[in-house]
């Protein structure tokens, strides 16, 4: 893991890379599997892609960071995707302008880096399991919380993004996804 962790912190501070590679993904080919559970102020929250649809952990950190990039901004790539009116049809950009968008306003405004650093370390997958379980909203329903409880059972391997910040995001790995996840309040 140690290994991991060092080039987690390599990928992460080259935001020139990390938008490039970004920029790159195809939101079209990946089905995420979300699950968003929120009543005020508590929520959790888990967005996986299915492991045989990227080469490893680093195309699927770049391919997480795009997919729930639309998901909480409510973006869609045609009209036909639409399910709410709420949702934006974002067309695609010039790749040196998407790359530029992404390295200079949204990767920090995703990750919170204008009030936050990246302080990745290696996480306890139990103690992991349990914090992130333990913010589950009252109002989650029961199927949902039982498929989000079996997912992360099957944790291989999970990093702490912020580690000792008082908001964090967490990447790791299960049996069938690599993820984002992340818990807490939410004000």
């Amino acid at each position: 893991m140690g290994n991991l962790v060092k080039q987690l912190d390599r990928l992460t501070q080259d935001k020139e890379r990390l938008a490039i590679n970004a920029a790159a993904i195809d939101i079209r080919k990946y089905d995420a599997e979300i699950h968003d559970f929120f009543q005020y102020p508590l929520g959790v929250s888990f967005i996986g892609v299915e492991k045989p649809l990227v080469e490893g952990w680093q195309e699927a950190f770049s391919v997480l960071f795009i997919l729930d990039l639309y998901y909480q901004n409510d973006w869609i790539c045609s009209e036909q995707e639409r399910t709410s009116p709420d949702q934006q049809v974002v067309r695609r950009m010039p790749d040196a302008e998407w790359i530029a968008a992404l390295r200079g306003y949204w990767i920090d405004d995703y990750f919170g880096l204008k009030n936050r650093w990246f302080h990745i370390k290696d996480k306890d997958v139990e103690a992991f399991q349990k914090e992130l379980l333990w913010w589950m909203p009252g109002n989650a329903p029961e199927s949902g919380k039982k498929r989000l409880e079996q997912e992360l059972a099957g944790t291989k391997w999970v990093c702490s993004l912020f580690a000792g910040a008082f908001y964090d995001k967490f990447f790791g790995e299960t049996e069938r996804h690599y993820f984002f996840a992340e818990s807490g309040v939410y004000d």
